[in-house]
């Protein structure tokens, strides 16, 4: 149910976090694999979020909220990693975003619906500048709608400074 949004006068933009921002290159062991019960250590791949190295669109990342735009983080990470992000940026001399929308403890559903329905029904697709990502199922079915920036193209062609 698409709730009543009012127009902004600035559009916001969205930028995705894990692989997009952040690097998971040394925290993706812990997806590729599973373990001994079959399943995924997702925990431990959010817990090492700390420690992970920005990646180049943190720059543009940086050009927007200096600019004076709306940034906001749209993530698949769950709330209880809220802090741990603000941590991160700060680690790395970022301001915080001026929002995250992150997922609910008990939110499984997949990344693609989870992102559509905070896009749609919390912040509505009229007042998006553009978002950047780095999963092509959302690049590619979000691209229809609004403005999706390839984050895994910009962090080829990009360095971070």
């Amino acid at each position: 149910m698409k709730k009543n949004l009012k127009k902004q006068e600035t559009k916001v933009v969205l930028f995705d976090l894990d692989n997009t921002l952040i690097s998971h290159k040394d925290r993706f062991k812990y997806l590729a694999g599973v373990t001994k019960n079959g399943e995924k250590e997702f925990n431990a791949y959010h817990d090492k979020t700390l420690d992970s190295k920005p990646l180049p669109a943190v720059n543009l990342y940086k050009k927007e909220m200096d600019a004076g735009k709306q940034v906001y983080i749209v993530t698949g990470k769950g709330e209880s990693y809220g802090k741990m992000v603000d941590l991160w940026f700060k680690r790395n001399n970022l301001p915080v975003p001026h929002k995250k929308f992150m997922r609910n403890e008990k939110d499984y559903r997949k990344a693609m619906v989870f992102k559509n329905d905070i896009i749609t029904n919390k912040i509505g697709k009229e007042n998006i500048d553009y978002l950047i990502d780095d999963d092509k199922n959302i690049i590619r079915r979000l691209g229809r709608s609004i403005v999706v920036k390839d984050a895994n193209i910009f962090n080829k062609r990009h360095v971070y400074k």
